[in-house]
């Protein structure tokens, strides 16, 4: 079918969500699908919508074509997904199992997570004995107990003596070191493998490279410096004696690996990945098959100072791929030397007369043969006879016209020709086929370290077992506590500074171990779309408050509170429920991708039609109006017209999801006039994508003039937001924390100050607005009652926000000033982190010509071509 040129579709921003993650993946994919039927809905709404697709068809009475509608939905969101991440090797028509497989798993980390290395300390174990023990508090029968040289010879023991005690009981001692071994061998696989998919996916790296083998790898054992140390006079003549010390600069090994690709990397000996940048050349990373200093430096951020003289790095480079492009094996290697026979010596009679002699040095009836081989990236090695190899550089060619060529046989022997050289001699032959055996295991050594998710699992799984040692020796003390949650929260550091910043009443140790149980949830919004340590600590209580439920429903919960903490949008407030829940689909990628092709037209058009009468039915399930009663709004005062507004509210409590049952009519007018009375603070800000320099933060455009009404709507209407203003209105907060999270999930996002000191009669709360303006706007009809009634429930249930606008339209530059914070992608730049992020792609969702839904409109997503068409849709 003919190409079509395609919109990419944005996402409306009142949800905050990285684009590459799976729930703006899910969005997409219905934005894609529905086209124009899906303009201005929220994008929560849409959300909702495919959430609610998915969970019906897990219900046990689900029928055959729901299962097949959302195993079509969700390869759609597969499609976005693989696309909006850059990972090409997942699409194409031969790649469907391959890629729902794959982001069955994505899902699958985060909503059935692997369970992390969460151990409890001798102290807690002790507690949860003695509690055992004496669940009546009743501790005089400690006093008959047998002790182990401890004195507990007092009339009343306290609980806390009594654990004191127990902390070297047997029991606790058994437990708390069994507690690690038993987490290494039943769970560390697992999390070893969603840490490296995390590390993969941070770094931005292509599916097709991640299980691919390296043209190259090096292992680096040992990096040590020499460096000067303090001066120190001589004895005699007043000179200076420059001494120094060799410092260890590698805990751990390292791997500079050169991908399928021919890009260099470093995967660290915690496992996280450095990507040099592509101007690189290969001898400016390794020089004589040794990684240079400048590699090292670079890879490992390790500074070279005025102090430092020298680096040496010991390391390895490892065999690691069988499929080669020839081999020859060598089974006699000769050294001829001159010879001159003596009778006197007793020598053989056969040497009679003769000048030179071979000597056997390599191979032969003793020993095995050697394998020289070129690999199909073009690297020259050669298997020696105790099976080391020996690898030649990258620019020499051992061959000589075609054939092994005896210097390089002797250099990569380590020969050198005796005093009595005259040459050298070999016998060879071809290996026409390496398969399964001796020769092809020799070239193959290290196959278990070929691909760059190996390796990174490889290091992984050797560092956290060593921080579970430190930890385990530790005791639970500060230093290895606080080891361990900067080796296992990937952004332990924002959100410990965070804490530190504003100062909290909690440090972080109070809620490290929950966060680090979210680590993997967190991912499917994307850990810069995370609203802060707020929404953070609600999605931990929310995913505590469900005890005894799967891990999978506390994911649920915890990736729908961090949404609604974070959100602005309002379609759920307005229609009064919860987002259903996240489900794990249960069917197997192979019956998903059989079903692609089986349900065909039927279930295309199904899928279409679908999707577009749950759109319809959710609009109608939103009363917009808001009003179910026949106030006469036209005649009413203002006053009148709050009162009923507020009457209504409260009359929703507890029916409302947005209303709590506490509410009461004083609470509600308490809140809103508090707000409207708050002083504009000297400082406001606003997180958006970043703005020319120096045009300060204009409004999109078609917003309305600021002197008029129609503008005070805008405002009115954006915090109501039923689709979001598009930009038409520029809202600001005191708090910068709310301003970076927005900003976090905007492409080159930005954090502006705003000085409000030079004319503070320009900016007004939103309290204020509603209150002063809204009934007005009711009255005269500009502003639909369900509108201010939405708005007010919005303001009520989030006033931690306190929004606040400008007045005056665009925000001029003279009171506008960009902050030096920059989004968590951004940064990763600026340490040198390879960051693969592209622009979204052009084409999203895959739609075929084969049938004719009941608009006329030719739609098969049976085929799984990437190449996608926009779907026109009938609205009539």
């Amino acid at each position: 079918m003919t190409d079509v040129t395609i919109t990419q579709p944005t996402l409306n921003g009142d949800l905050q969500l990285d684009q590459k993650s799976l729930v703006a993946a899910r969005v997409f994919a219905v934005k894609k699908i529905l086209g124009d039927a899906a303009a201005n809905k929220e994008d929560e709404q849409l959300l909702e919508i495919a959430n609610d697709i998915h969970s019906k068809a897990e219900q046990a009475n689900a029928t055959q074509l729901e299962k097949d509608e959302s195993v079509l939905l969700y390869n759609q969101e597969s499609l976005v997904w693989a696309k909006n991440n850059d990972f090409t090797g997942l699409l194409g028509n031969d790649n469907t199992e391959k890629r729902l497989q794959a982001f069955k798993d994505s899902w699958s980390l985060a909503l059935e997570p692997p369970i992390l290395p969460l151990f409890k300390s001798r102290t807690q174990l002790a507690e949860e004995e003695v509690n055992r023990r004496y669940p009546d508090e009743n501790y005089a029968a400690e006093l008959l107990r047998p002790q182990s040289g401890t004195n507990l010879s007092t009339e009343i023991l306290t609980k806390q003596q009594v654990i004191t005690h127990y902390k070297n009981d047997p029991s606790v001692l058994h437990k708390y070191y069994d507690q690690f071994s038993n987490y290494i061998s039943q769970n560390l696989e697992r999390y070893v493998s969603g840490k490296a998919y995390s590390i993969l996916n941070r770094n931005g790296v292509k599916w097709t490279l991640r299980d691919q083998p390296f043209q190259a790898v090096w292992k680096i054992t040992r990096i040590t410096e020499k460096v000067k140390t303090i001066p120190m006079p001589a004895s005699l003549d007043g000179r200076l004696i420059i001494d120094s010390e060799d410092i260890d600069r590698l805990d751990g090994e390292s791997y500079l690996f050169k991908d399928a690709d021919g890009h260099f990397g470093l995967v660290k000996p915690d496992g996280n990945l450095y990507f040099y940048p592509k101007t690189y050349q290969e001898s400016q990373l390794v020089h004589n098959n040794i990684p240079t200093e400048q590699a090292v430096r670079l890879g490992l951020a390790i500074p070279k100072t005025a102090n430092s003289l020298k680096i040496n790095i010991e390391c390895e480079r490892l065999s690691i791929d069988g499929s080669l492009k020839r081999a020859w094996q060598i089974p006699l290697f000769i050294e001829t030397v001159k010879f001159k026979y003596n009778p006197m010596d007793g020598l053989n009679v056969n040497n009679f007369g003769k000048t030179q002699k071979d000597i056997v040095v390599g191979g032969g009836l003793s020993g095995p043969p050697s394998i020289l081989f070129e690999t199909k990236f073009g690297y020259f090695g050669l298997v020696r006879p105790d099976n080391s190899i020996f690898w030649y550089n990258k620019d020499y060619n051992p061959l000589v016209k075609g054939e092994p060529g005896y210097t390089s046989i002797a250099i990569a022997l380590n020969l050198k020709p005796s005093e009595k050289h005259i040459g050298w001699k070999r016998d060879f032959y071809p290996i026409n086929q390496l398969n399964n055996t001796v020769e092809e295991n020799k070239i193959n050594q290290h196959a278990h370290l070929n691909s760059l998710n190996k390796v990174i699992e490889h290091n992984t799984s050797i560092y956290y077992q060593k921080v579970i040692r430190q930890w385990k020796t530790s005791h639970y003390q500060a230093d290895g506590f606080e080891l361990f949650c900067r080796a296992i929260i990937p952004f332990y550091e924002v959100i410990h500074n965070e804490i530190f910043d504003q100062d909290y009443n909690f440090e972080f140790k109070d809620i490290a171990l929950d966060v680090a149980d979210l680590t993997f949830t967190l991912a499917t919004v994307g850990v810069g779309a995370v609203g802060g340590i707020k929404a953070i600590r609600a999605a931990i209580t929310a995913a505590k408050t469900l005890q005894g439920a799967s891990r999978a429903a506390k994911a649920s919960a915890a990736i729908r509170t961090l949404l609604k903490s974070t959100k602005t949008s309002s379609f759920l407030r307005r229609a009064g429920k919860e987002l259903t829940d996240f489900v794990l689909p249960v069917f197997t990628a192979k019956n998903a991708a059989t079903t692609v092709v089986r349900a065909g037209v039927s279930g295309t058009t199904s899928l279409v039609t679908k999707l577009r009468s749950v759109l319809k039915a959710s609009d109608e399930s939103v009363d917009l109006l808001g009003s179910v009663s026949r106030f006469a709004f036209g005649e009413a005062t203002n006053t009148q017209i709050l009162d009923h507004l507020y009457s209504e509210v409260v009359n929703l409590a507890g029916k409302h999801v947005h209303v709590p049952s506490s509410i009461t009519l004083a609470r509600l007018k308490a809140s809103l006039q508090e707000g409207a009375n708050r002083s504009i603070p000297d400082t406001l800000y606003r997180g958006q994508s970043g703005a020319p320099s120096g045009a300060g933060l204009p409004r999109a455009l078609g917003a309305a003039a600021p002197t008029t009404d129609e503008f005070l709507v805008d405002l009115i209407k954006h915090t109501s937001n039923s689709g979001g203003s598009g930009g038409k209105s520029l809202s600001l907060s005191s708090d910068a924390s709310l301003a970076r999270s927005v900003a976090n999930t905007r492409p080159s996002g930005r954090v502006y100050k705003i000085d409000t000191t030079q004319n503070p009669d320009m900016f007004r709360s939103i309290e204020d607005i509603l209150l002063e303006e809204g009934p007005r706007l009711v009255k005269e009809g500009k502003l639909p009652p369900g509108r201010l009634k939405n708005a007010i429930i919005h303001v009520y249930s989030s006033r931690t926000e306190q929004e606040i606008f400008y007045m005056g339209g665009d925000i001029p530059a003279e009171i506008v000033e960009m902050t030096p914070w920059r989004p968590a992608n951004e940064l990763s730049e600026t340490t040198s982190i390879q960051d693969n992020s592209k622009q979204l792609v052009q084409s999203m969702a895959s739609f075929t010509d084969k049938s004719s839904d009941s608009s006329g409109v030719s739609v098969d997503l049976s085929r799984t071509s990437h190449e996608a068409v926009s779907l026109p849709i009938n609205n009539s």
